[in-house]
């Protein structure tokens, strides 16, 4: 699971607190096989201390210690999602873990501006349509009216009622000029992890680059592109007092990087979904031969799959004629990766080719008695050849 969709998973299960986390993990390995074979891994103890120590550089375990936690929350969930008894009854599925006490993630609720709005609130109510990408924009000069001392303000965004809740998280960014045909001066960034039943129940702060009146207003959700949703912010302007708990703690967790961390990592997956890249051939390279029972043998780096030629098997064997013939029962193919074994597969045909994850660095192999194999490893063949 890459961060990503471990953020989503976290979000399905009613933990928006932890989605944030994921962008320090990079990714989580589970063999379903492994995790299934027993009971479902206790929950880990976090509280807000442990969640700073993650990120403190004096703690040498800091992410160590993230991708335990991690391991063990996402881990006691998917064993919900994914899992059976297969004798006694079933345990219900867990309540979702809360937010751990004096843990604050987006919205922090610090900075609410203390002094009086120097002007109207200014409201976006619109019909918005999402691109391929599941991008928004509202560039309307008609809308804002924002006095030119304008130094703070604070915000509430939504979507509407319809949305469904596979949208969320939601990342908003105000881009600030002076003028519709100007630069941009500065950005808020903002991600909004769940719908708010009831606008305006979320409210959050920025400081505005000087000189700004003019918000071009975007929103991303991949999971709503080419969709038409509701779209509503609240924008109130303040100018002479300063809030003084606008100051945000040095000390991770920090929301403000959180954000733009989130942002970082969309704008990674809309490149990287952007590049198709040449189909190349594989070709055979070294050739693990002879191999029987259970084992594992080590591959090269440069290998990109492994193909199972079959040598020899008991006769008749069991399996449904096909093109080609489906084998019945014949072994189990697994992934290792630093010693951890990865998602496995069954071996079905003579001449089956896997691919797994670029880090892997053993392939293990599960045969019945009488099964002979040669594993082969497959490299890309050079551009030409």
């Amino acid at each position: 699971m890459l961060a990503g969709a471990i953020a989503d998973f976290l979000v399905a299960q009613e933990m928006d607190w932890a989605a944030p986390l994921a962008s320090g993990l990079g990714y989580l390995a589970f063999d379903l096989l492994n995790l299934c074979a027993t009971d479902p891994p206790a929950l880990p103890a976090i509280d807000a201390a442990r969640i700073a120590g993650y990120f403190n550089p004096v703690n040498s375990q800091g992410a160590v210690q993230l991708r335990e936690d991690m391991t063990a929350l996402v881990g006691h969930y998917l064993w919900f999602n994914y899992c059976e008894c297969v004798t006694g009854p079933q345990p219900p599925a867990p309540a979702p873990t809360p937010q751990p006490p004096g843990y604050q993630t987006d919205n922090p609720q610090v900075g609410a501006p203390t002094g009086t709005p120097c002007g109207s609130e200014n409201d976006l109510g619109t019909a918005g349509s999402f691109d391929a990408s599941g991008t928004f924009v509202d560039d309307s000069p008609n809308i804002w009216a924002f006095p030119t001392s304008m130094k703070w303000i604070k915000y509430s965004t939504n979507l509407g009622a319809a949305t469904p809740a596979g949208a969320y998280p939601v990342a908003w960014q105000f881009d600030w000029k002076a003028s519709q045909a100007g630069p941009v001066l500065g950005s808020t960034f903002y991600t909004q992890q769940s719908h708010d039943a009831v606008f305006r129940a979320t409210v959050n702060t920025a400081t505005i680059p000087p000189g700004a009146v003019y918000p071009v207003i975007k929103a991303y959700s991949p999971a709503i592109a080419n969709t038409s949703q509701q779209v509503a912010v609240a924008i109130t302007p303040f100018c002479t007092e300063a809030p003084p708990q606008l100051v945000t703690p040095c000390c991770p967790p920090d929301p403000t990087l959180e954000n733009l961390i989130s942002q970082v990592l969309r704008l990674e997956y809309q490149i990287l979904s952007m590049f198709s890249p040449g189909k190349l051939p594989f070709v055979d390279s070294t050739v693990h031969a002879s191999l029987s029972g259970t084992g594992a043998v080590s591959i090269s780096p440069a290998a990109a799959a492994v193909r199972v030629d079959i040598v020899s098997r008991p006769t008749p064997w069991p399996d449904n004629p096909g093109t080609p013939d489906f084998l019945f029962s014949i072994g189990f193919i697994t992934p290792f990766a630093v010693g951890t074994p990865l998602r496995g597969s069954r071996l079905v045909y003579d001449h089956q080719t896997f691919q797994y994850p670029s880090y892997t660095d053993q392939i293990g192999y599960t045969l019945p008695g009488g099964v002979m194999i040669n594993l082969v490893e497959l490299v890309t063949a050079p551009p030409g050849a």
